[in-house]
């Protein structure tokens, strides 16, 4: 007699995941989480080089780090991709059912490809990404701002506990914009050394 698991497994196995509407769904919020992911990543880049290394903001220097970044998780899909052609490989060779979660059989083989067509479609989507100017310069510039709203809180702290002008913080947003120009400016060439992120945080 067949299980309820064992008949839901059946309607899953059968499920179309071929589909490319549902194929392209899914590589869509792929590509959301490792945007995400990204952000943090240079983020945390910005921190580091301006607060433990003492450097000046440099945007070329983070739009490489976000590139490297890019070009690494392209490296996993596409090693992913040849894991699951293999997987696939072994599963056409196996019936029954599973006994651990990564014991594949020929009911999986829908799942496997399906899983096998996201990777592909992200990593399509993240090569084309490496080259694309504006994505890359709108994860650099919320990463930028996301990390000096971090690092002036971060100096803000012992200003607080000191008690400091109530109006520091109401005109924060005031220096925030100013910075972020200054900042803009930092990109353009030619930059002399008076120029520093931590003299204005």
């Amino acid at each position: 007699m067949t299980s309820w698991r064992q008949k839901a497994a059946i309607r899953l196995a059968r499920r179309n995941f071929d589909d490319p509407h549902a194929i392209n769904e899914l590589a869509d919020e792929a590509l959301m989480l490792v945007s995400a992911a990204l952000r943090l990543s240079a983020k945390n880049f910005v921190i580091t080089r301006t607060m433990r290394d003492g450097l000046d903001y440099d945007e070329v220097a983070l739009t490489a780090a976000v590139k490297a970044d890019l070009r690494g998780i392209i490296g996993e899909r596409k090693a992913e991709i040849g894991r699951l052609v293999t997987e696939q490989r072994r599963a056409r060779l196996r019936r029954g059912w599973a006994t651990r979660h990564d014991d594949y059989r020929r009911l999986d083989l829908p799942t496997l490809r399906r899983r096998e067509n996201v990777a592909r479609a992200l990593a399509k989507r993240l090569t084309a990404l490496t080259n694309d100017a504006e994505y890359l310069q709108s994860i650099v510039r919320t990463a930028r701002d996301s990390a000096l709203h971090e690092i002036i809180q971060a100096r803000l702290i012992p200003l607080r506990q000191a008690g400091v002008d109530g109006r520091y913080e109401i005109e924060r947003e005031e220096r925030m914009d100013s910075l972020r120009a200054h900042l803009d400016l930092l990109t353009q060439p030619p930059a002399d050394d008076e120029h520093s992120l931590a003299r204005w945080v």
